[in-house]
């Protein structure tokens, strides 16, 4: 029996669709970690900023501090653990994207000095869900829903909500991405 060449377009065509829908349930399973992490770390230190707003700022350098090493860690087991020939270089671009990452909210809390503790918070989700949906324009569905969830949440609770927007932030938001943590992890 042979194929025809429309035949054989067809099961080419479909063995390129499974392999790149492979890689993209793989890019989502070595993801859920990070998200897995930063959800927890936002569940805490949101709460912290309802609960304990004057020892929060130090709660939340602990917590970043944590998440930053552990972050990095992830990134060099996950890399390490899928190491081809030029790995070190991604390692570096991947940290040196983290790194920008936080350096601009830094700069940006810096230069900009939000008076304002319900704005300062939905800061961090903003820009977390541009971060994640800017992914998922490229990476996957999965990764524009959480992006687009967690900026719909924030918009949600900064304009219903004027007490505890904080608490909302973490539980709601730092949940969110906790389940999309699950969600990703799921194959």
């Amino acid at each position: 029996m042979t194929l025809t060449q429309t035949e054989a377009a067809e099961a080419l065509s479909t063995i390129e669709a499974t392999a790149a829908r492979t890689k993209q349930l793989s890019a989502y399973r070595r993801a859920s970690p990070f998200l897995l992490l930063w959800g927890a770390i936002w569940i805490v230190g949101f709460s912290a900023d309802d609960l304990v707003p004057t020892i929060a700022h130090r709660i939340w350098l602990g917590l970043n501090i944590l998440g930053m090493a552990v972050t990095v860690w992830l990134v060099v087991t996950i890399r390490k653990g899928r190491a081809t020939q030029g790995d070190s270089r991604k390692i570096w671009r991947t940290l040196g994207l983290i790194a920008l990452g936080f350096l601009f909210g830094f700069a940006t809390f810096t230069l900009l000095r939000p008076r304002d503790m319900n704005a300062a918070v939905a800061f961090a989700g903003l820009l977390s869900g541009t971060i994640y949906a800017a992914i998922g324009m490229f990476v996957g569905l999965r990764w524009l829903v959480t992006g687009l969830g967690l900026l719909a949440l924030t918009f949600l609770g900064y304009f219903t909500l004027t007490v505890h927007y904080a608490l909302w932030m973490g539980w709601v938001c730092g949940g969110g991405l906790i389940l999309a943590g699950l969600w990703l992890r799921r194959v």
